[in-house]
């Protein structure tokens, strides 16, 4: 089968959860022997792509009227709003080119800036355009992060408007976790059934190392691992105070919070100088926080943690918390999360309610009391991992759910 993936934050911008997850399926198609194709933007410093097997990567360009035009929003203040729209118009293009090819049979679009907007207008208008199935895949649309944010400007509205639209009307909507589809489903009084995707990611490899790790230190130093950006959405003010609570009653447990800093404390200032002010003066010592790292230093940070906590207010289906799974750790996560659907509370994990600091207290209480239990419950987890997110089954899956989408 080939199918075309359009993903707007490609090398070389950085790239976050979406481009984590085209380069995740694209590799695994290419070793099940099927073909893909990644249609994004020709960003300024972009050089010649990486040759991977099955893959081909297509950026496109505005017109030159469209570039004459994007700059006159720009004063405007729209400038992000009319290349959006540009831009999804020229996949709309390079998508028929390739189904004229004959080398497209399903076209997977993201939620996030509505990428796949005009291909969804277009395919509603005319029976030409009919040429593929589209799939809008979920990620976490701008109306759940404003909500939770607590931010809607004018913009951010219009951005919204463009994704729920989107949604909305695409012929097909996929979504990597229950929690997801449960939410968006609710927001926008979807009356349509979402399909469930779960993100394919190399658990099994990442399992095989951690069964070499060392264990980590049960009595001298608890190290607490976090790993995700310091924003409000991931839940680290709720995690600071819980820690405000917990270490002066542990004193062996540390934390370690791994990630970058945001704008999103009150005000629209810093996180990590928020989370400073917010943490007790006794723990400057016990609580680091770490800017972002290499990958291999992050596995390195898995292994040798005793536990991982992620506390967001909501997320979708988090790869740090499958790469903490994979390496043996026991993890402390939202209830009402695609996280939660990783493991099994009691067993592999502990669950605690959103948003909730004294539940969140609870649940790390409760995993600190099972620390003889922890090497046996991160197995669990492991071997959960690889039967139900193994990376190939689960392009299985989607291959034959579009298959019958073709049909």
């Amino acid at each position: 089968m080939k199918i075309a993936f359009c993903c707007l934050e490609w090398e070389p911008i950085a790239g976050g959860g979406i481009r984590t997850y085209v380069e995740n399926v694209t590799r695994t198609l290419g070793e099940l022997g099927h073909e893909s194709h990644v249609i994004t933007y020709d960003h300024k410093g972009a050089k010649n792509d990486r040759a991977t097997a099955g893959v081909q990567v297509h950026r496109v360009k505005l017109t030159g009227l469209q570039r004459l035009i994007y700059r006159a929003t720009v004063l405007l203040g729209l400038g992000d709003l009319s290349f959006r729209l540009f831009y999804a118009l020229q996949v709309a293009r390079r998508v028929r080119a390739l189904a004229e090819a004959e080398r497209v049979d399903v076209v997977e679009t993201p939620d996030y800036a509505a990428e796949g907007i005009a291909l969804t207008w277009l395919q509603r208008r005319s029976a030409r355009w009919r040429f593929a199935p589209h799939v809008v895949m979920l990620h976490t649309p701008t109306v759940v992060l404003n909500e939770i944010n607590g931010k809607r400007g004018p913009i951010a509205w219009i951005h919204e408007k463009l994704e729920n639209w989107n949604i909305r009307r695409a012929t097909h909507v996929s979504s990597p976790s229950h929690a997801l589809a449960r939410r968006v489903t609710q927001q926008l009084g979807l009356e349509r059934e979402v399909a469930i995707d779960p993100y394919p990611n190399d658990v099994t490899a990442r399992a095989e190392a951690a069964a070499t790790a060392p264990a980590p230190d049960r009595t001298d130093e608890l190290r607490l691992l976090y790993v995700g950006r310091l924003e409000h959405r991931k839940g680290v003010t709720f995690l600071v105070e819980a820690l405000n609570t917990l270490c002066p009653e542990h004193p062996e447990l540390t934390a370690e919070l791994v990630g970058g800093d945001t704008t999103t404390a009150p005000g629209g200032r810093s996180m990590l100088a928020h989370l400073r002010r917010q943490l007790s003066p006794t723990l400057a010592g016990r609580v680091r926080f770490v800017p972002p790292v290499p990958r291999d230093e992050l596995f390195a940070r898995y292994r040798s943690a005793a536990f991982c906590v992620f506390p967001s207010v909501f997320e979708n289906f988090a790869n740090t918390c499958l790469e903490a799974i994979a390496m043996g750790r026991v993890v402390v996560v939202p209830r009402d999360s695609g996280m939660a659907e990783m493991i099994d509370d009691g067993s592999t994990g502990f669950t605690f309610e959103n948003e909730n600091t004294a539940d969140l207290i609870r649940a790390i209480k409760t995993c600190l009391e099972h620390r003889d239990q922890w090497p046996a419950m991160g197995r669990r987890g492991q071997e959960f991992l690889t039967r139900e997110f193994e990376p190939h089954t689960l392009v299985r899956n989607k291959l034959a759910r579009y298959a019958e989408l073709r049909a």
